[in-house]
């Protein structure tokens, strides 16, 4: 297939600069869970650094999933930025063997793919999908039906392909990501129904995505990574990280202990947004969940020179789908604007929190 002989040619080109590549080999003083975080953190800020140091730790860890993890950040952010990366990080976490054969092992190579993903140009555009499709309110009709029709409808609905938010909840229907208890769980009819359409051009690379990681972003990729409509290159607004112990704060978010701990001592910091939340309907562990969601919008979303094309930036405007967001809605500004008000107390908290533990043994 033309896939398998592209991604052969992106992993001979990578395995070519390995030879000459040079770069610091150290792990991040980390548990896996902020070694996990600070590496996707790493890559969307362009910080090589951190990133090869959290790939090396990961790479590690017992058990070891750092390819799987690699190849769902080529996904999540970028995509279609980087494609020769994304297939890369594919290709590698598909075949072990292969990785281990590469000059200087698996070290050296987790640490150039690292590097390569936090050089490149990064897309966020499946993200911006899949956060839409899951969580955007005026979808919610669209969900149901979907979860009710059959394999057949729904791949009808994949090759003929409408909007883009449309087609992303039927993919998910059909390939069984859409809701807990479907019935339907037929991934690979997802990307026959591609292959027939007019994103036939990259059905095979997201089949082997799929493959690699079982992460339904995989379902959407085809349509994201053919897309070339009104594309611009943009530097986010990315708020300074601040390293203590050598661990980025910025690695401390919602789905680490110690960033749900940082969130809840914010809020008792702040008694004003605590009581905001809580007037709009939230409950203590929610309200430490949108402290989460809120501090990821502001800083944990952010990306270097990444790719921005019209049909899908505009799922990310004026705040991206996260969970808590429809409800958080009619709030969401002003409670922004309370932690940034408070930001430098965050920072606090968080560089205090790695302190305060020694990872050294880990």
């Amino acid at each position: 297939m033309i896939e398998d002989h592209l991604s052969t040619i992106a992993v001979e080109r990578f395995a070519a600069q390995l030879s000459d590549a040079t770069f610091e080999i150290r792990q991040l003083p980390a548990d896996r869970w902020l070694a996990r975080s600070a590496l996707q953190k790493a890559v969307r800020r362009g910080d090589a650094g951190i990133a090869i140091a959290a790939a090396q730790k990961l790479l590690n860890e017992p058990g070891a999933r750092v390819w799987r993890d690699l190849a769902i950040i080529a996904m999540e952010d970028c995509g279609s930025g980087n494609i020769a990366g994304l297939r890369v990080a594919v290709s590698l976490a598909l075949n072990r063997e292969h990785r281990r054969s590469l000059p200087g092992g698996e070290a050296r190579a987790v640490a150039l793919l690292a590097a390569d993903l936090s050089k490149g140009r990064h897309c966020q555009a499946a993200c911006d999908l899949l956060l839409n499709v899951l969580h955007e309110p005026a979808l919610k009709l669209e969900r149901a039906a979907a979860v009710e029709q059959g394999p057949e409808q729904l791949a009808l609905r994949l090759r003929e392909y409408g909007a883009p938010t449309e087609a992303g909840v039927a993919a998910l229907a059909l390939g069984g990501r859409l809701s807990l208890g479907q019935k339907i769980r037929e991934p690979d009819a997802v990307f026959h129904a591609y292959a027939d359409g007019e994103h036939a051009l990259y059905c095979d690379l997201a089949r082997r995505a799929w493959k690699a990681t079982g992460n339904e972003m995989a379902l959407l990729l085809p349509p994201v990574l053919g897309s070339r409509d009104g594309e611009v290159f943009t530097d986010d607004s990315i708020p300074c990280g601040v390293e203590r112990n050598g661990i980025p704060t910025y690695a401390v978010d919602q789905f680490t202990r110690l960033g749900r701990l940082a969130a809840g001592q914010f809020l008792v910091c702040d008694p004003e947004l605590a009581a905001m939340l809580t007037g709009a309907g939230f409950g203590r562990a929610a309200s430490v969940k949108c402290v989460g969601d809120l501090v990821f919008l502001l800083e944990g979303t952010a990306a270097a020179k990444r790719r921005c094309v019209d049909e899908f930036e505009r799922l990310r405007t004026p705040y991206r789908f996260l969970s808590t967001v429809p409800q958080m809605a009619p709030i969401i500004a002003e409670a922004m604007q309370r932690l940034q008000k408070g930001w430098e107390t965050y920072q606090a908290i968080r560089a205090s929190l790695i302190h305060s533990r020694s990872f050294a043994r880990q």
